[in-house]
């Protein structure tokens, strides 16, 4: 039968799951930010994404002739695409983390044959 946990009980497995997930983040930080390089470049990427698709909704709504497309502005649109971006690459698997897990699991070794 199951006990009921004390309050000082449930304080320290709070405090203990927090600090497991704190260092699992810290553990990504370090690795996402140790090749600069990269992180550099996915940053040009995304600006370089951003600035196109601006210039593009700009040509859009001047050719259109109207100040909202579907009750978006130039800005809110643009705003709604950097939110997207941010999500779409935090939430990507890095190349890395690609390759580790088709190793583990042998999928790399069948794709290559």
């Amino acid at each position: 039968m199951m006990e009921a946990l004390t309050l000082e009980q449930g304080s320290v497995l709070v405090k203990t799951k927090f600090l497991k997930y704190f260092a699992l983040s810290k553990i990504n930080y370090f690795n996402r930010s140790a090749y600069l390089t990269n992180l550099f470049c996915s940053a040009a990427v995304i600006v370089l994404r951003i600035w196109i698709f601006t210039q593009l909704f700009r040509a859009s709504y001047s050719s259109a002739g109207v100040g909202s497309i579907g009750g978006l502005s130039v800005g809110a649109a643009i705003w709604s695409l950097m939110l997207t971006q941010s999500f779409s690459s935090a939430l990507r698997p890095s190349v890395m983390t690609t390759i580790e897990e088709e190793v583990k699991n042998g999928s790399l070794a069948y794709s290559i044959i």
